[in-house]
């Protein structure tokens, strides 16, 4: 019985999740090259996710429980 009630409960939340993507409207790509961005909020915007993305990669680099095969691995 409780995985009638947990496959309910699951196809509930990836409707709610869709949903709430729907509102939100499309993902905004990245744009390659810096001169494709004229506004400079925006331009802020992308430089602040690509930092991120830089500091997540150099935290797996050095981290030193990982194995040399994983880390260079991904990149």
């Amino acid at each position: 019985m409780a995985r009638n009630e947990e496959k309910a409960q699951s196809t509930l939340n990836r409707y709610l999740a869709a949903k709430v993507e729907e509102e939100r409207g499309p993902k905004q790509k990245r744009p390659f090259l810096a001169t494709e961005c004229r506004d400079l909020n925006e331009a802020d915007k992308w430089r602040q996710q690509i930092l991120r993305e830089i500091g997540k990669k150099v935290m797996e680099i050095q981290n030193a429980a990982l194995g040399e095969h994983s880390v260079y691995g991904s990149i």
